[in-house]
């Protein structure tokens, strides 16, 4: 992560989206401005993971933020409704200006995020 040589870009959030169009279990904001800095900062660090062992996904990156999951899809049709509702909606943007390696424990309370790393961006 140290390795990743990159400045500081802007982030504008726009639109919702799922990966799933019949069982949208995890709801995202997509990212419009930024999604190509983002993109580039991924790929190097998953080649950096892959050099030293790491097994990596073989699913293309996909720039978005997570701001729901549901556990069961039987209001799939409500949850749907209410992604293309915001559809055109602009959520807002920020400056990016640091990237941090998390790690993701779900529990039965919900998923606990712990900072591992972290790098600030320049």
């Amino acid at each position: 992560m140290d390795g990743v040589q990159h400045g500081k870009f802007a982030i504008s959030l726009d639109g919702m989206g799922s990966f799933s169009e019949r069982f949208p279990r995890v709801v995202f904001v997509n990212l419009s401005d930024g999604a190509a800095d983002a993109a580039r900062i991924a790929r190097y660090l998953k080649d950096e993971a892959g050099r030293i062992g790491v097994r990596t996904e073989d699913r293309e990156f996909s720039a978005h933020l997570t701001i729901g999951r549901a556990k069961h899809t039987m209001d799939a049709d409500r949850i749907l409704e209410f992604i293309k509702s915001a559809a055109d909606v602009e959520f807002g943007s920020f400056e990016c200006d640091r990237i941090a390696l998390l790690e993701s424990k779900i529990t039965e309370a919900g998923p606990e995020y712990t900072e591992l790393h972290s790098k600030i961006l320049g």
